[in-house]
C-alpha cells in the first residue's frame, strides 16, 4: 500500500513537470521501450526524457513549464527527483503528523 502511493506520487510528480501534447506521438515512440505498464502515461514521459535529447515537441511532450530554456533532459529528470523527494517528504510529515494527533 504504501509502495503503491509512493508510485503513484511519482507519476504525478512527472506529469506535474512534463505535460503531453500528442499522446500518440509519445506512444509511438516509447513503445519499444515500455514493457507492462503500456497504459502508464507517466512511465512513457519518463522513458522519453532520457531519450529525446531535447526534442521533446518530437516525442509529443510539452516543454517543462517551469524549465523553459532547459533544453538537457537530464536536468528535467533531476527536477522531478527533486519535486517527487519533496512531495514524498511532505506526504510523509502530513500522515504522521494527523498520526500522532
Amino acid at each position: 500500500m504504501v509502495f503503491e502511493r509512493l508510485a503513484q506520487l511519482k507519476r504525478d510528480s512527472i506529469l506535474a513537470i512534463v505535460g503531453v501534447n500528442d499522446e500518440s506521438q509519445l506512444r509511438a515512440k516509447t513503445d519499444l521501450f515500455v514493457g507492462e505498464d503500456r497504459e502508464d502515461l507517466a512511465l512513457r514521459v519518463y522513458e522519453a526524457l532520457g531519450r529525446c535529447e531535447g526534442d521533446y515537441a518530437g516525442w509529443g511532450m510539452r516543454t517543462p513549464r517551469e524549465l523553459e530554456g532547459w533544453q538537457d533532459p537530464i536536468n528535467v529528470l533531476k527536477h522531478i527527483e527533486d519535486f517527487y523527494y519533496e512531495a514524498s517528504r511532505g506526504a510523509f510529515e502530513r500522515f504522521y503528523k494527523i498520526r500522532a494527533n
